[in-house]
């Protein structure tokens, strides 16, 4: 996955748009929180910067959902950190 973040490697210098895919909801994970922390050991090893957890776990999530309909996140937790994910960052 660090490999979709690499322009110097990638065809035509692109960045890719991953995003976190876990196993969260499934019954075998008590904590919610462990499989993002787990994600983050990432940042920690040093193989993603923080703009680039931030784009895996947040800005890329909001414009897969969000990019066809800009109300997916009303009513929730995150919807306004997903509006300022639309406000600020390019589609």
């Amino acid at each position: 996955m660090t490999w979709a973040f690499r322009e110097d490697v990638n065809p035509l210098g692109m960045r890719l748009r991953p995003v976190l895919g876990s196993d969260i909801s499934h019954w075998d994970v008590p904590d919610m929180t462990e499989p993002v922390a787990e994600a983050f050991e990432l940042v920690e090893r040093g193989l993603l910067g923080p703009r680039e957890f931030r784009e895996l776990t947040l800005v890329n999530p909001v414009r897969l959902h969000a990019g066809v309909n800009p109300r997916f996140f009303e009513g929730t937790c995150c919807e306004q950190a997903a509006a300022e994910v639309l406000a600020t960052e390019p589609a």
